[in-house]
């Protein structure tokens, strides 16, 4: 993909992922903090340091970290979809991102959401 077609995804995409974030987002004294924002998700996707992850109904953003004793890791710390229909989508996706993060030599993968997800993907746990 162009950039110009990544900036294009990302900006059709983001208002599925803004919702994610928005619900994992720390409250105290009544103001809302997500972890990232939409700065910050485009600027960690632009150097390199997040993948970014466009379906037609969802989007995931992945990361690889390598730890000091060299344990790959491939993350998803970041999903969203379309309110209604992107549920078999997203765990199709999941299925290949998987795979990829396998591809380069991973040794886990693991994410983060809501306990509900572990009935939709198997072989994960809490």
């Amino acid at each position: 993909m162009t950039l110009d077609e990544v900036i294009s995804e990302f900006e059709r995409c983001w208002p599925w992922l803004e919702v994610s974030l928005a619900a994992g987002a720390f409250v105290h004294e009544g103001r809302v903090w997500p972890s990232h924002s939409k700065e910050d998700v485009w600027d960690r996707i632009v150097d390199g340091r997040s993948l970014f992850w466009p379906g037609q109904n969802c989007a995931f953003i992945t990361e690889i970290h390598v730890s000091p004793t060299g344990l790959k890791t491939h993350l998803i710390w970041l999903t969203g979809g379309k309110r209604n229909g992107s549920l078999k989508e997203i765990v199709s996706m999941e299925a290949e991102i998987a795979e990829w993060g396998r591809q380069k030599g991973c040794h886990q993968q693991t994410g983060y959401g809501r306990e509900g997800w572990l009935r939709a993907f198997k072989g994960y746990r809490k």
